[in-house]
């Protein structure tokens, strides 16, 4: 691209005016000060040069100049000062300034011509700049004051339109302005069909600005109405919500629209996605996706097989059967717990289309949440109306709504407190089956193998829940 510059002759006239007669008692050492005003007018570069370069910024546009003089030694005796300009019949005079009458040079080291609103539209190159080949004399110029006698210096300036202030020699800096943030509040809730109403919940919230789809705020929210901070300055805002088993919601609101939330909460009702599956017994389960996997979010309550056999009732610590225990205060909420025998039955306790979950199953889940150490808060419910307080780190962020139940019963007597739950995986390692398990007091989830003795006498005491996941 052609460099679109012109060319300047200033020419700086330095106006020797008399303050004062000196008087015979004064000190002959004591120097005389001249006044100088500075203006400059047009001059025309080497014909070969000038009749390609074009620029739309005129002479008549200057309104100040700014300069910075100093001593050959380095002292600065005025640094970017700021003089106005005067038209004067086409021509400009500034404000005028004062120098001392010295043998010695003066340099001029900056020399730049504002418009009225200080933009610089004409500038003299620096020495080594990338412009300075473009002028016959970059400064500096050195220049001296004598007394009673006009000094003339002529610097030369370029339009500075289309380029830049390093490309003078001239340092430089530049900086954004961040607007104040946007504060807002949040709060989201998911419907629970099973007591058809309306719940607080965590969720994934995620926020682009517009123009541009520009990423704002990607982070998950707790069970709380929580405070949003995201850039202001977009036209639009779009914001997505979603959790596991439920409906995403997006919605988009304006600039003004959003600010309106900054006292009151933006609400989002999450519908529930997943679908319902019935046993054998007409139990209805709730469902939940997480992942690739979808799950029951309550325990298994059947008490007959797929095939219509019933589950034989554990009545002694000696039976050597399939069977289930059941806690009539507990059932509606944390369903039926049973043996290995039945649970490796082959006539099935899983609803048609369900299966329980293998190990491997078990390990898919937990892997998806994060692991082993922290999957457990995940897949807690929330809260002490079930689990023994602190119930730590539960945020039920999966929605699978795991319940405090009994890992073992034992001698058949009362069951130990709500501290811990256990779900039986449906794979056995030789006689060694093992089962997932999770407490109050962490978010580990653990896995637990029970060893088989040579009788089936103890076996039939371990006793726990089941959780189905789809086929």
């Amino acid at each position: 691209m052609k460099l679109k510059i012109i060319v300047l002759y200033s020419t700086l006239f330095l106006i020797a005016c008399c303050i004062s007669s000196c008087k015979k008692n004064e000190d002959a050492n004591i120097q005389a000060k001249q006044e100088l005003t500075f203006s400059f007018d047009l001059k025309n570069l080497k014909t070969a040069v000038s009749k390609n370069l074009k620029c739309s910024y005129l002479k008549e546009a200057a309104k100040y100049v700014v300069l910075t003089i100093g001593k050959s030694s380095g002292e600065k005796l005025y640094e970017s000062k700021k003089l106005e300009l005067y038209n004067f019949g086409g021509s400009f005079i500034s404000e005028s300034l004062s120098l001392e009458v010295d043998e010695a040079p003066y340099k001029l080291t900056e020399f730049l011509v504002l418009d009225k609103d200080d933009n610089v539209i004409f500038a003299a190159p620096l020495e080594g700049s990338a412009l300075a080949g473009l002028v016959t004399h970059p400064l500096p110029l050195s220049f001296t004051v004598s007394k009673n006698e006009t000094t003339k210096v002529v610097p030369e300036v370029l339009s500075t339109e289309l380029t830049v202030a390093k490309d003078f020699g001239y340092a430089a800096f530049d900086f954004n302005v961040i607007a104040m943030p946007i504060r807002f509040l949040v709060y989201v809730q998911g419907y629970n069909p099973v007591i058809k109403n309306w719940q607080q919940t965590a969720a994934k919230v995620i926020i682009n600005g517009e123009p541009g789809d520009l990423p704002l705020y990607n982070d998950s929210i707790p069970v709380i109405t929580d405070t949003i901070k995201i850039a202001d300055g977009y036209d639009n805002y779009k914001i997505s919500v979603s959790r596991n088993g439920f409906i995403s919601k997006d919605t988009l609101l304006t600039n003004v629209q959003l600010k309106a939330y900054m006292n009151h909460p933006l609400i989002f009702s999450l519908l529930n996605e997943n679908e319902t599956v019935t046993d054998i017994d007409g139990n209805v389960y709730n469902t939940v996706k997480i992942g690739t996997q979808v799950w029951m979010t309550e325990n298994l309550k059947v008490k007959r097989y797929r095939n219509g056999d019933q589950v034989v009732k554990v009545t002694t610590s000696s039976d050597r059967f399939a069977g289930s225990y059941e806690t009539p205060t507990y059932f509606n909420i944390q369903g039926v717990i049973y043996n290995w025998f039945a649970v490796s039955d082959s006539r099935n306790l899983a609803p048609a289309g369900w299966h329980i979950p293998t190990d491997e199953d078990w390990t898919t889940l937990v892997t998806y949440l994060g692991g082993d150490d922290i999957a457990g808060g995940k897949l807690k419910e929330t809260g002490t109306a079930h689990w023994q307080s602190p119930n730590v780190g539960a945020t039920n962020e999966s929605g699978f709504t795991a319940l405090p139940f009994f890992t073992r019963v034992h001698a058949m007597g009362i069951p130990e407190r709500p501290e811990s739950c256990g779900w039986w995986s449906s794979t056995s390692d030789k006689t060694m089956p093992c089962f997932r398990s999770m407490n109050y007091q962490t978010t580990i989830v653990s896995k637990v193998y029970v060893i088989l003795p040579a009788t089936n006498s103890v076996i039939s005491e371990f006793i726990m829940s089941v959780r189905c996941i789809k086929d």
